[in-house]
């Protein structure tokens, strides 16, 4: 900026019938600068508070899992070595309420073969998985 130059700017706000604008001078009306910079910094306080809430604790690693607004939870893994003896699956975060948990078979494990996961023993901590074949399951619960 070159030394001596003053830049001049205006600021507009509705006004309190909301039918028209209001303009602000900066340099005679300091009081409602720092009023709208009080409403800023407030807003900004909100947003920041719920952006960065715990609520929404993740881990995105393969085997993770999301908590969502409102308390909705999303878990994901994956699992090798599922055969016929079974694997007990342990979920990231222990659910309150367990929705739906769908696991399915890695399609390219053993040479293009057809294999069946099925899960037993569904609760709020983990799932019991077997395949006809030893395989890799990939799997996905809700709840909250």
């Amino acid at each position: 900026m070159t030394a001596g130059v003053t830049k001049k700017f205006t600021i507009q706000q509705r006004n309190s019938e909301n039918t028209d604008w209001d303009t602000l001078h900066p340099e005679s009306e300091i009081s409602q600068i720092v009023g709208l910079q009080d409403a800023l910094d407030n807003i900004n306080t909100t947003l920041d508070g719920k952006a960065n809430s715990s609520n929404f604790s993740n881990n995105l690693y393969i085997n993770g899992f999301q908590n969502l607004q409102g308390g909705l939870i999303i878990q994901w893994g994956f699992q090798s070595g599922v055969g016929n003896d079974g694997f007990n699956i342990v979920f990231p975060v222990a659910f309150n309420e367990v929705y739906s948990f769908v696991a399915t078979v890695v399609s390219n494990d053993a040479g293009g073969t057809t294999s069946t996961v099925w899960c037993t023993d569904l609760s709020t901590l983990s799932a019991y998985c077997r395949c006809t074949d030893s395989r890799t399951i990939r799997w996905i619960a809700i709840g909250h």
